[in-house]
């Protein structure tokens, strides 16, 4: 933002004390700067680089109280827009409780939806902290995967964050079960139907295809959508992770996406298939609590 560019205008000292505090993934409150004045400015900066708000202008600016606003993967809050006169507007998601602190999601939009490991790797990355929400502790109904045994139900796995461990050890892809390092434990997966339980790995092939799947999913984008290849890519995340994996969330709400436009386009036989899959999304939603 302008601010911080202007703020480390009159004091470059303080860039590589924020430099480092990215790197290190620092908090603000982390950060020894070496002198009161420099103090100040890596204060202001960071601050305006994790709680600003940017307006339809374009402006970035930092509120009384807005910016102050916490984090949740399960907020009580939904963050529209900064108004053209730089007004900030939030809308309530459900009953809030007298004395509950109020939160949105710094994710924005469809992060919600992903896998907690991806939500934290994102705000550590983005805003400089863990999140430890309730949605981050305990069982990732976003990651739901087939059950091994074939008892058509899913198996979910914990996040592997919780207060009694360390604060970064979180699944990410396969990558937990193919370290040997002690931090990070075979944390189990749980079938809902069965009862089994199957460690990282047990899950090893399967766990390899979720990796696959998930930067295929990731990569997709409107210019690049052709029916036959979205089509495909659903069909491979149903059969290889389940319809409880938050990619089959993402690619119904592509395929919706895809038959909005041919609706805008005037093809009329493309609105109930827009319907379907929009219902498809939703109820995928609900499938993943998001």
């Amino acid at each position: 933002a302008a601010f911080a560019a202007e703020l480390l205008a009159l004091y470059p000292g303080a860039v590589p004390v924020i430099n480092d505090a990215v790197r290190n993934r620092s908090s603000i409150a982390m950060v020894q700067a070496g002198s009161s004045a420099q103090a100040v400015v890596v204060h202001a900066a960071m601050a305006a680089k994790v709680n600003a708000h940017r307006a339809k202008n374009g402006d970035w600016c930092l509120y009384t109280k807005a910016s102050k606003l916490a984090h949740s993967c399960d907020p009580n809050l939904f963050y529209i827009n900064a108004g053209t006169e730089g007004t900030c507007t939030f809308i309530a998601s459900r009953n809030i409780e007298t004395g509950e602190c109020l939160s949105f999601s710094y994710l924005g939009g469809p992060g919600l939806m992903h896998a907690a490991s991806l939500r934290q790797a994102r705000m550590q990355a983005s805003h400089l902290f863990l999140c430890q929400c309730a949605r981050c502790h305990g069982y990732d109904y976003s990651r739901q995967l087939r059950c091994p045994k074939k008892c058509s139900d899913t198996i979910r796995g914990v996040s592997g964050f919780t207060h009694d461990t360390p604060p970064l050890i979180a699944r990410l892809g396969s990558a937990q079960w193919r370290t040997d390092d002690d931090a990070y434990p075979d944390l189990p997966w749980a079938c809902r139907g069965c009862g089994a339980t199957f460690t990282d790995r047990d899950l090893a092939e399967q766990l390899r295809s979720e990796d696959i799947i998930v930067a295929d999913v990731q990569a997709l984008t409107p210019s690049a959508y052709k029916y036959q290849a979205l089509k495909e890519m659903a069909t491979e995340v149903v059969e290889m992770l389940g319809y409880g994996h938050w990619c089959f969330a993402v690619m119904a709400q592509h395929l919706a996406n895809y038959f909005k436009i041919m609706v805008k386009n005037g093809c009329k036989d493309a609105v109930p298939v827009f319907v379907a899959w929009t219902i498809r999304y939703i109820d995928t939603l609900c499938v993943l609590r998001v």
